[in-house]
């Protein structure tokens, strides 16, 4: 897959975001990178090109794929990616905004 295909899926219908997950002993802030996808032959034979970057997982819910990429490690890989070609849409915001997060993140070295 091209990258400029990852970049224009993203833009439409991928997402950045950091949960918050409480344990008994401390506070875990997970990274995620989704994308989504209606359920179609086409759409999972793309999800799969994607996935063989070598990261992430498929699943489905009801009516949709999502490509999911979780955690510390996984998530620099995203953001390198994304430094490397960036997205042209609004979406550039909230892709700099976690990835500031994941710089905080690696440096605490204390977080998932």
């Amino acid at each position: 897959m091209l990258p400029w295909q990852i970049i224009g899926l993203t833009d439409g219908d991928g997402s950045f975001s950091i949960s918050l997950v409480k344990t008994k002993s401390r506070l875990l802030v997970v990274p995620r990178y989704v994308m989504v996808a209606a359920k179609s032959s086409e759409n999972h034979k793309m999800l799969m090109n994607i996935k063989s970057l070598g990261i992430g997982f498929i699943t489905t819910f009801k009516l949709i794929y999502l490509y999911y990429v979780v955690g510390l490690h996984n998530g620099l890989i995203i953001k390198e990616y994304f430094k490397n070609y960036p997205l042209m849409t609004y979406k550039l915001v909230y892709f700099n905004l976690w990835s500031n997060v994941l710089d905080i993140i690696k440096k605490r070295g204390a977080f998932y």
